[in-house]
């Protein structure tokens, strides 16, 4: 999320930095405050406590903490369901709610052919999306420094890259046709990724 301002009454400050935010709830089945899917550009409100993000200390270990910097992350923060409150109107573009609507529908799809715990891994590494993979399992590729699997970068481009030169090449297009068709492919995805910079270099 995106921060408007960031304080306690009577006197927050508007600061707008970038937050990872987990909410969770308690009982999934309490059909009075069922949790729904937020969508981009709804305003939220909402009591927590903001912690800086930390690496583990073992040698190699993927840097969580610059993969958020890197990112526009300055803190994590958790909040109970209950304890969100939806604010009237809509804060964000029009061209980025479209994007959100995009990757949101290909997630949808992801689900629809996989069981849960694959599919949220695949949404990490083919999307960069990580909501829906458990905290432990996040824990467990942290702490053996593989956790750059779930993070999309250049190697994904790459490989993104060659399958759609080749298949674009034997559909009979040209070489130039080809690279053309094959950038405008690799600049969308990452357009609906929206990762950071290994996968823009």
């Amino acid at each position: 999320i995106e921060t408007e301002t960031i304080g306690s009454d009577p006197q927050p400050k508007r600061i707008s930095e970038g937050i990872r935010l987990s909410i969770y709830q308690n009982d999934p089945g309490d059909s009075h405050n069922q949790m729904r899917s937020l969508s981009y550009g709804e305003r939220l409100r909402f009591r927590t406590t903001l912690v800086l993000p930390r690496n583990y200390r073992n040698p190699g270990a993927f840097d969580y903490a610059g993969y958020l910097r890197d990112n526009g992350i300055v803190a994590t923060a958790s909040v109970k369901y209950s304890g969100v409150e939806i604010l009237p109107g809509f804060d964000g573009s029009k061209i980025e709610s479209w994007r959100a609507r995009a990757h949101r529908s290909i997630i949808g799809k992801i689900h629809a052919l996989w069981p849960g715990q694959t599919a949220g891994l695949l949404d990490a590494i083919v999307l960069g999306e990580e909501t829906f993979v458990e905290r432990p399992t996040r824990v467990d590729f942290q702490r053996s420094g593989t956790y750059h699997v779930l993070v999309v970068s250049g190697m994904n481009v790459s490989i993104l890259a060659m399958f759609a030169l080749w298949s674009l090449r034997r559909v009979g297009l040209g070489e130039v046709a080809a690279s053309a068709c094959a950038i405008v492919v690799i600049l969308a995805y990452a357009a609906l990724t929206k990762e950071g910079p290994p996968h823009r270099r």
